[in-house]
């Protein structure tokens, strides 16, 4: 499914809507309108859920809630979207395919929902149905979500890694999870992008880095070999897709 938000602050969807995620009773090819909501300001689209953030730091869920990733407190779906209670000045939302992320204007991180892998970033793999603070985390300025993954850059430019690992889409050099946040060995991050399995950064020189799954030649390095850890794209390359004036952005798929 998809979202958009329009110049007005209005959230639009369309596509697959079995369990409310466009946040309607209809479904099908036509753009529909998400009503119970104003001041829209950003979408992100899980698997079979959604959120909105508003102008006014607040998040509004909606859709398949099976392991709690609405952050609603239980396991039941959502067809029109509900306030996320409890969760104030939010300034950036993302879901992986089961779990949600939310970044408040202090820089503090929160996650809820499938927690199989240990991308929620509590040191175990229990899912949560509200949204726990991530006290290992420094302050964070970005974040990002795979699958079954979750990555943030903090204000120093740090990149934190943590879940599923399955395809090396951590770049940690091998392919186990991580169930706390682990500290990447590239510095100096300015922008992340995450596709379900693989992994694209750029740092403050310009370069851009990436890692993870490759089976389908999403790394754009020539080859269908995977790669756990970081590997620099050619300078070219990345002049040709204007990777160096912004952010590269990863479909989020297998």
């Amino acid at each position: 499914h998809t979202l958009f938000v329009d110049i007005h602050g209005n959230a639009w969807g369309f596509g697959k809507n079995q369990y409310g995620q466009l946040g309607t009773a209809f479904s099908g090819a036509s753009v529909l309108p998400v009503y119970g909501m104003a001041n829209i300001k950003a979408v992100a689209c899980g698997g079979s859920h959604s959120l909105c953030l508003s102008e006014e730091g607040y998040v509004y869920a909606f859709g398949d809630n099976e392991y709690g990733q609405l952050g609603l407190g239980d396991r039941e779906y959502r067809k029109v979207p509900v306030r996320v209670a409890d969760v104030k000045q939010m300034d950036n939302i993302e879901c992986g395919w089961s779990h949600s992320i939310l970044l408040n204007v202090n820089g503090d991180v929160f996650t809820c929902g499938l927690n199989m892998d240990g991308q929620l970033g509590h040191g175990d793999t229990e899912n949560r149905i509200t949204p726990q603070k991530i006290k290992e985390l420094p302050r964070i300025h970005r974040i990002a979500s795979g699958y079954r993954c979750t990555k943030c850059v903090d204000d120093e430019g740090g990149l934190w890694m943590f879940g599923s690992n399955i395809g090396s889409q951590l770049g940690l050099g091998d392919s186990e999870l991580r169930s706390l946040p682990q500290k990447h060995a590239i510095q100096n991050v300015v922008s992340i992008s995450s596709g379900g399995y693989h992994t694209i950064v750029k740092d403050t020189d310009g370069d851009v880095w990436g890692f993870g799954r490759n089976n389908y030649g999403q790394l754009g390095l020539g080859h269908q070999d995977s790669i756990d850890h970081p590997t620099k794209y050619r300078e070219e390359f990345a002049s040709i897709f204007g990777v160096r004036r912004q952010l590269t952005k990863a479909a989020n798929k297998k």
